[in-house]
């Protein structure tokens, strides 16, 4: 027997229909619409979109399921194709009123090529999205049953069949009006057309599958209050999602990025991290941020939302991720399990092996001797050569590290010595750490040093990101604290005299405040 979908959702109102329901034959078959248009117009691109995406399922075994209080989620990717429609009322004589109609949202679903499309409809008493859902049934359609050349499925089904899958992606014509009545699961909301080669819906299934694998021991349920930034390159564009938690599920829009959009979706995430509760905390994934950075980061200052930045390649769980950051929550530094590494140059040696000619040499010295005299106050241990900072990262016992040093693209400088960030890469990831461990990287680019002095010291360049990343990766550290722009030599000495004020996490507030007062926003923690 062939079964077809298709759905009817209603929007919030002004005030309840007067009507119960709406016309199932205006919904179904309309000389003017309906599920049955709905369905010839857009079949062939259902049939297209939906293999394309379902066709990656069988690449995607290898991922853990999902947990949910309720029940396990299988693996397995969907897709289903959306509009919403106004269907007028319907009275218990079966009088049509049109100037009271129920708003509509028509659902097609592609399942395999062996099976034909899916069809569905529901829509909510009186037309009030709080009020109970009225799905398709035989009774409330058999009047009109002889007059259809195809026949509905029940919601009950559909929803049995989408709430066990991991990933929807929910292609959308208009304007939708409820989108909670469609978060089966985890949902992706695509607006029709944004995606113009089907080729990206592979690109895109392969990136989320990944995504999803960073929740596999977590529960989504434990993670409400958190905003999960995502940008993925397709074949031909560029895309930007903000995925929120609602009821225990992803929920996000797909967004078209470049320079045309570039304001649009700035403003949506700025949006999105309204939803956020007070000091609350968002995830930067994916591995080409599309020069956003700065740009996000200024957002999350300003929200005072701690901004978390994470690539692909790092393998930690945000489960892990969180519980880090809740022991870190009201954890003070100990200065007796404090490291600290000052790499400014001292003799005209190092200043030339760090490419620092052109700096007057009596400036670094001052600087260097005013941070060792701060930082002694708040350390135990110093670190001074390549070997020290070695063992530190792969056995040291202390809960903190915090980092003054020059970086060029390739290596770290301290003294007359530099590690390179392929030889970090190299070293085994660390496997005997039993408590949170945090590095702090204080660096400067470029301003004013010294009341505007025309020497600068630029430390920590745009790789810090490929720095601190490493770190993660290698398990050396939980968080790294890291400015994502320009800091001078007065800054670090200020951030510094702070380190033992506040909380480690409250630190990262307190150097917005420090920062913001010169343009520069926001710590990124990893």
């Amino acid at each position: 027997m062939t079964i077809l979908f298709f759905s009817i959702v209603v929007t919030v109102s002004a005030q309840d229909n007067s009507y119960p329901n709406l016309c199932p034959h205006s919904a179904t078959n309309s000389k003017s619409g309906g599920l049955k248009a709905f369905w010839e117009s857009n079949k062939t691109k259902v049939k297209i979109n939906g293999k394309k995406v379902c066709s990656q399922n069988s690449d995607c075994n290898a991922l853990l399921t999902l947990t949910t209080p309720d029940k396990p989620i299988v693996l397995g990717f969907d897709y289903i194709f959306v509009k919403s429609e106004k269907v007028p009322a319907m009275d218990n004589n079966g009088m049509l009123h049109y100037n009271k109609p129920f708003d509509a949202t028509y659902l097609l679903r592609y399942k395999s090529d062996k099976e034909p499309l899916q069809k569905t409809w529901w829509f909510h008493k009186n037309n009030n999205p709080k009020k109970e859902i009225i799905s398709y049934n035989e009774s409330l359609s058999d009047i009109y049953k002889k007059e259809l050349d195809f026949r509905l499925t029940l919601r009950e089904d559909l929803e049995s069949e989408l709430s066990s899958q991991k990933f929807v992606f929910t292609e959308y014509v208009g304007m939708l009006k409820n989108k909670n009545d469609l978060c089966f699961t985890n949902t992706l909301f695509v607006k029709s057309g944004l995606i113009t080669d089907v080729a990206d819906y592979e690109v895109l299934v392969k990136f989320f599958n990944g995504f999803l694998k960073k929740f596999q021991n977590s529960k989504i349920i434990e993670i409400e209050h958190r905003v999960f930034l995502v940008t993925v390159k397709g074949k031909t564009n560029k895309y930007v999602i903000a995925f929120k938690v609602v009821n225990s599920k992803l929920q996000g829009e797909l967004e078209l990025f470049n320079s045309t959009t570039k304001q649009t979706v700035l403003t949506s995430i700025e949006n999105s991290f309204s939803t956020l509760l007070s000091e609350g905390a968002a995830y930067f994934y994916g591995d080409d941020l599309f020069g956003l950075g700065k740009s996000i980061t200024e957002i999350a200052a300003k929200k005072n939302i701690l901004l978390i930045t994470r690539s692909t390649s790092i393998d930690k769980t945000f489960e892990q991720t969180e519980t880090a950051l809740l022991k870190l929550k009201d954890k003070k530094i100990d200065k007796n399990s404090v490291s600290f590494l000052n790499g400014t140059p001292n003799t005209n040696e190092e200043a030339t092996f760090q490419s620092f000619e052109g700096v007057d040499l009596e400036l670094l010295q001052k600087l260097r001797s005013e941070i060792n005299a701060k930082a002694a106050e708040k350390s135990s241990t110093t670190i001074t050569t390549k070997e020290q900072l070695i063992t530190e990262l792969r056995n040291g016992a202390n809960d903190v590290i915090f980092i003054v040093a020059h970086c060029d693209e390739k290596n770290i400088y301290f003294g007359s010595s530099k590690i390179s960030i392929e030889e970090l890469s190299n070293l085994s990831k660390r496997t005997n750490r039993e408590k949170e461990r945090v590095a702090f990287l204080f660096s400067c680019l470029t301003g004013n040093l010294f009341d505007k002095r025309k020497p600068f010291l630029p430390f920590f360049n745009k790789k810090i990101q490929s720095f601190s990343e490493v770190l993660i990766e290698k398990n050396f550290f939980d968080l790294i604290v890291s400015p994502p722009n320009t800091i001078n030599g007065d800054d670090v000495l200020k951030m510094i005299d702070e380190l033992d004020k506040h909380s480690i996490l409250e630190l990262r507030q307190r150097f917005n405040e420090l920062l913001q007062n010169r343009e520069f926003y926001n710590i990124a923690q990893r």
